[in-house]
Protein backbone atom coordinates (compact mmCIF):
# COMPACT_ATOMS: atom_id res chain seq x y z
CA UNK A 1 0.00 0.00 0.00
CA UNK A 2 2.87 2.16 0.54
CA UNK A 3 3.36 4.07 -3.02
CA UNK A 4 6.81 4.73 -4.15
CA UNK A 5 6.53 7.56 -6.12
CA UNK A 6 4.15 9.34 -3.81
CA UNK A 7 6.91 9.17 -1.39
CA UNK A 8 9.45 10.10 -3.59
CA UNK A 9 7.66 13.52 -4.61
CA UNK A 10 7.09 14.57 -1.04
CA UNK A 11 10.90 13.85 -0.62
CA UNK A 12 11.89 16.29 -3.46
CA UNK A 13 9.49 18.90 -2.26
CA UNK A 14 10.86 18.79 0.93
CA UNK A 15 14.25 18.70 -0.17
CA UNK A 16 13.46 22.39 -2.13
CA UNK A 17 12.67 23.72 1.19
CA UNK A 18 15.21 25.55 2.92
CA UNK A 19 15.49 24.53 6.68
CA UNK A 20 18.47 25.45 8.21
CA UNK A 21 19.51 24.64 12.19
CA UNK A 22 17.27 27.09 13.88
CA UNK A 23 15.01 28.43 10.77
CA UNK A 24 12.89 25.45 10.00
CA UNK A 25 9.78 27.81 9.95
CA UNK A 26 9.31 26.88 6.09
CA UNK A 27 9.64 23.17 6.82
CA UNK A 28 7.67 23.38 9.93
CA UNK A 29 4.86 24.81 8.55
CA UNK A 30 4.91 22.24 5.43
CA UNK A 31 4.95 19.26 7.63
CA UNK A 32 1.87 21.26 9.95
CA UNK A 33 -0.11 21.57 7.21
CA UNK A 34 0.46 17.73 5.76
CA UNK A 35 -0.41 16.23 9.04
CA UNK A 36 -3.82 18.79 9.29
CA UNK A 37 -4.91 17.78 6.06
CA UNK A 38 -4.48 14.48 7.10
CA UNK A 39 -6.51 14.73 9.90
CA UNK A 40 -4.08 13.63 12.42
CA UNK A 41 -5.13 14.33 15.85
CA UNK A 42 -3.56 16.72 18.18
CA UNK A 43 -1.37 18.28 16.28
CA UNK A 44 0.40 20.82 18.08
CA UNK A 45 3.70 22.53 18.27
CA UNK A 46 5.69 23.37 21.24
CA UNK A 47 7.65 26.26 22.35
CA UNK A 48 11.29 24.85 21.84
CA UNK A 49 11.99 27.77 18.97
CA UNK A 50 11.67 30.15 21.52
CA UNK A 51 13.87 28.73 23.86
CA UNK A 52 16.87 28.10 21.59
CA UNK A 53 17.12 31.00 19.78
CA UNK A 54 15.15 29.42 16.61
CA UNK A 55 12.09 30.09 14.68
CA UNK A 56 10.14 27.12 14.75
CA UNK A 57 9.08 24.45 17.57
CA UNK A 58 8.79 20.46 17.51
CA UNK A 59 5.92 19.25 16.36
CA UNK A 60 3.73 16.63 17.84
CA UNK A 61 0.68 14.71 15.86
CA UNK A 62 -0.98 11.53 17.15
CA UNK A 63 -3.76 8.70 15.50
CA UNK A 64 -5.40 7.07 17.92
CA UNK A 65 -6.61 3.40 17.61
CA UNK A 66 -9.85 3.87 19.29
CA UNK A 67 -10.73 1.20 22.10
CA UNK A 68 -7.26 -0.90 21.97
CA UNK A 69 -5.42 -1.26 24.97
CA UNK A 70 -1.72 -2.28 23.17
CA UNK A 71 1.31 -0.36 24.21
CA UNK A 72 1.44 2.98 22.12
CA UNK A 73 3.94 3.36 19.77
CA UNK A 74 6.09 6.68 18.75
CA UNK A 75 8.08 7.61 15.68
CA UNK A 76 10.76 10.39 15.52
CA UNK A 77 12.43 12.48 13.12
CA UNK A 78 14.24 15.64 12.58
CA UNK A 79 13.30 18.39 10.71
CA UNK A 80 16.61 20.19 9.74
CA UNK A 81 19.52 19.89 7.95
CA UNK A 82 23.20 20.83 7.72
CA UNK A 83 24.58 23.91 5.68
CA UNK A 84 24.91 24.42 2.50
CA UNK A 85 20.95 23.59 2.41
CA UNK A 86 19.24 26.89 0.65
CA UNK A 87 18.28 26.56 -3.12
CA UNK A 88 18.51 22.85 -3.01
CA UNK A 89 17.68 21.02 -6.53
CA UNK A 90 16.89 17.95 -6.81
CA UNK A 91 17.75 15.19 -9.63
CA UNK A 92 16.37 12.43 -9.88
CA UNK A 93 17.98 9.66 -12.11
CA UNK A 94 17.50 5.77 -12.86
CA UNK A 95 15.10 6.55 -9.39
CA UNK A 96 17.97 7.70 -7.24
CA UNK A 97 17.64 11.28 -6.19
CA UNK A 98 20.72 13.29 -6.18
CA UNK A 99 21.26 17.05 -5.21
CA UNK A 100 22.87 18.75 -8.01
CA UNK A 101 26.54 19.28 -6.19
CA UNK A 102 25.89 22.94 -4.74
CA UNK A 103 23.97 21.83 -1.65
CA UNK A 104 23.39 18.87 0.33
CA UNK A 105 20.62 16.70 -0.67
CA UNK A 106 18.77 16.75 2.64
CA UNK A 107 17.95 12.69 2.75
CA UNK A 108 19.12 13.25 6.67
CA UNK A 109 16.30 13.57 7.99
CA UNK A 110 13.53 14.64 5.06
CA UNK A 111 13.81 10.99 4.22
CA UNK A 112 12.33 9.97 7.48
CA UNK A 113 10.08 12.73 7.48
CA UNK A 114 8.67 11.68 3.86
CA UNK A 115 8.23 8.04 5.27
CA UNK A 116 6.04 8.89 8.08
CA UNK A 117 3.94 10.88 6.33
CA UNK A 118 3.48 8.43 3.23
CA UNK A 119 2.73 5.51 6.60
CA UNK A 120 -0.21 8.40 8.20
CA UNK A 121 -1.48 8.89 4.15
CA UNK A 122 -2.04 5.09 3.64
CA UNK A 123 -3.78 4.89 7.19
CA UNK A 124 -5.69 7.63 6.74
CA UNK A 125 -7.15 7.13 3.45
CA UNK A 126 -7.00 3.66 3.26
CA UNK A 127 -9.48 3.67 6.69
CA UNK A 128 -7.03 1.31 9.28
CA UNK A 129 -7.37 1.22 12.42
CA UNK A 130 -3.57 0.87 14.10
CA UNK A 131 -3.86 -1.88 16.70
CA UNK A 132 -1.78 1.42 18.98
CA UNK A 133 -2.00 4.76 20.05
CA UNK A 134 0.73 5.93 16.88
CA UNK A 135 2.34 9.28 18.04
CA UNK A 136 4.95 11.24 15.55
CA UNK A 137 7.64 13.65 16.92
CA UNK A 138 9.14 15.96 14.17
CA UNK A 139 12.37 17.78 16.36
CA UNK A 140 14.23 20.88 15.26
CA UNK A 141 17.91 21.90 15.68
CA UNK A 142 19.03 17.82 15.84
CA UNK A 143 22.00 19.00 13.70
CA UNK A 144 23.60 21.15 16.29
CA UNK A 145 22.96 19.39 19.62
CA UNK A 146 19.68 17.37 19.27
CA UNK A 147 18.61 20.99 21.05
CA UNK A 148 14.97 20.58 20.01
CA UNK A 149 15.04 17.17 21.59
CA UNK A 150 16.43 18.33 24.67
CA UNK A 151 13.49 20.85 25.11
CA UNK A 152 10.58 18.94 23.91
CA UNK A 153 8.18 17.91 26.68
CA UNK A 154 8.45 14.12 26.88
CA UNK A 155 5.00 14.26 29.64
CA UNK A 156 2.39 14.63 26.64
CA UNK A 157 4.17 10.86 24.98
CA UNK A 158 2.32 8.28 25.92
CA UNK A 159 4.45 5.56 24.17
CA UNK A 160 7.84 4.23 25.78
CA UNK A 161 9.04 2.95 22.91
CA UNK A 162 10.26 4.88 19.76
CA UNK A 163 11.54 4.18 16.43
CA UNK A 164 13.73 6.73 15.26
CA UNK A 165 14.17 7.06 11.54
CA UNK A 166 18.04 9.03 11.31
CA UNK A 167 20.17 6.13 10.22
CA UNK A 168 22.15 5.55 7.67
CA UNK A 169 21.54 1.49 8.08
CA UNK A 170 20.28 -0.36 5.39
CA UNK A 171 18.88 -2.95 6.83
CA UNK A 172 17.84 -3.52 10.86
CA UNK A 173 17.92 -0.96 13.76
CA UNK A 174 20.27 0.55 16.53
CA UNK A 175 18.99 -0.09 19.87
CA UNK A 176 20.98 1.92 21.78
CA UNK A 177 23.70 4.70 21.46
CA UNK A 178 26.00 6.02 23.41
CA UNK A 179 26.49 9.29 25.78
CA UNK A 180 29.46 11.58 25.66
CA UNK A 181 31.13 13.88 27.65
CA UNK A 182 33.32 16.28 25.63
CA UNK A 183 36.51 17.59 28.07
CA UNK A 184 39.34 20.26 27.35
CA UNK A 185 41.91 20.79 30.11
CA UNK A 186 43.70 24.18 29.72
CA UNK A 187 46.96 23.98 31.93
CA UNK A 188 48.36 27.49 33.09
CA UNK A 189 51.85 27.65 34.01
CA UNK A 190 54.93 29.95 33.95
CA UNK A 191 56.94 30.97 31.41
CA UNK A 192 60.53 31.73 31.20
CA UNK A 193 63.40 31.78 29.27
CA UNK A 194 64.63 27.44 28.81
CA UNK A 195 68.37 28.70 28.16
CA UNK A 196 68.62 31.61 31.11
CA UNK A 197 66.34 30.87 33.73
CA UNK A 198 64.18 27.97 33.37
CA UNK A 199 64.08 27.10 36.75
CA UNK A 200 61.86 30.11 37.40
CA UNK A 201 58.86 28.56 34.85
CA UNK A 202 56.57 26.25 35.35
CA UNK A 203 56.58 24.04 32.25
CA UNK A 204 52.91 23.58 31.34
CA UNK A 205 53.61 21.16 29.02
CA UNK A 206 55.06 18.47 31.56
CA UNK A 207 52.18 19.10 33.78
CA UNK A 208 49.68 18.50 31.37
CA UNK A 209 51.66 14.75 29.58
CA UNK A 210 51.61 14.25 33.70
CA UNK A 211 47.87 14.37 33.69
CA UNK A 212 47.49 12.15 30.19
CA UNK A 213 49.70 9.80 31.36
CA UNK A 214 47.39 8.70 34.17
CA UNK A 215 43.99 8.51 31.48
CA UNK A 216 42.33 5.56 31.02
CA UNK A 217 41.95 5.66 27.05
CA UNK A 218 40.74 3.71 24.25
CA UNK A 219 38.43 1.25 25.11
CA UNK A 220 38.02 0.79 28.86
CA UNK A 221 35.15 -1.57 29.07
CA UNK A 222 32.30 -3.25 27.31
CA UNK A 223 30.69 0.01 27.32
CA UNK A 224 32.45 2.55 27.67
CA UNK A 225 35.57 4.34 25.82
CA UNK A 226 38.01 7.15 26.47
CA UNK A 227 39.91 9.11 23.58
CA UNK A 228 42.53 12.05 23.77
CA UNK A 229 42.28 13.33 20.25
CA UNK A 230 44.01 16.99 20.77
CA UNK A 231 47.14 18.49 22.27
CA UNK A 232 48.40 22.10 22.23
CA UNK A 233 51.07 23.86 23.91
CA UNK A 234 54.02 26.04 23.38
CA UNK A 235 55.47 29.08 21.50
CA UNK A 236 59.14 28.25 20.71
CA UNK A 237 61.51 25.95 21.73
CA UNK A 238 63.72 28.62 23.98
CA UNK A 239 60.37 29.39 26.27
CA UNK A 240 59.27 27.75 28.76
CA UNK A 241 55.82 27.27 27.60
CA UNK A 242 53.09 28.64 29.94
CA UNK A 243 49.89 26.75 28.61
CA UNK A 244 48.77 23.64 27.41
CA UNK A 245 45.85 22.44 26.28
CA UNK A 246 44.33 18.86 25.61
CA UNK A 247 40.96 17.73 23.87
CA UNK A 248 39.13 14.25 25.08
CA UNK A 249 35.93 12.57 24.67
CA UNK A 250 34.38 10.21 26.70
CA UNK A 251 31.30 7.79 25.27
CA UNK A 252 29.34 5.06 27.08
CA UNK A 253 26.37 3.06 26.93
CA UNK A 254 25.87 3.65 30.62
CA UNK A 255 24.69 6.66 32.21
CA UNK A 256 26.49 5.71 35.67
CA UNK A 257 29.73 4.83 33.66
CA UNK A 258 29.94 7.62 31.49
CA UNK A 259 29.59 9.88 35.30
CA UNK A 260 32.07 7.51 37.02
CA UNK A 261 34.94 8.41 34.00
CA UNK A 262 34.03 11.46 34.04
CA UNK A 263 34.35 11.86 38.08
CA UNK A 264 38.13 9.95 37.36
CA UNK A 265 39.29 12.03 34.90
CA UNK A 266 38.10 15.11 37.46
CA UNK A 267 40.09 13.34 40.04
CA UNK A 268 43.16 12.49 38.22
CA UNK A 269 43.55 16.73 36.97
CA UNK A 270 43.05 17.75 40.56
CA UNK A 271 45.82 15.31 41.85
CA UNK A 272 48.71 16.03 39.38
CA UNK A 273 48.23 19.68 39.37
CA UNK A 274 47.86 19.81 43.19
CA UNK A 275 51.51 18.00 43.08
CA UNK A 276 53.07 20.50 40.44
CA UNK A 277 51.61 23.14 42.29
CA UNK A 278 53.12 21.95 45.59
CA UNK A 279 56.73 21.18 44.16
CA UNK A 280 56.80 24.29 42.20
CA UNK A 281 56.06 26.59 45.24
CA UNK A 282 58.84 24.84 47.23
CA UNK A 283 61.16 25.46 44.64
CA UNK A 284 60.31 28.85 43.21
CA UNK A 285 60.29 30.08 46.73
CA UNK A 286 63.54 28.76 47.47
Amino acid sequence: MININVMADSFVQMAGIASLSLDEREMADYVRERLVGLSCEDVQEDDAGTAIGGNAGNLYARISSGKCNAAPLAFAVHLDTVAPGRGVRSIVERGIVRSDGSTVLGADCKSGVAMLLELIRVIREKGLKPKMDLEFVFTVAEEIGMQGARNFDYGILKAKRCFVLDSSQRDGFCNQAPGSHKLSCRIVGRSAHAGVDPENGINAIKVLGAILSEMPTGRIDDDSTMNIGTVKGGSALNVVPDEAYAGLEIRSFSEKRLGELLAEVEAIVKRVTKRFREESRGRLAA
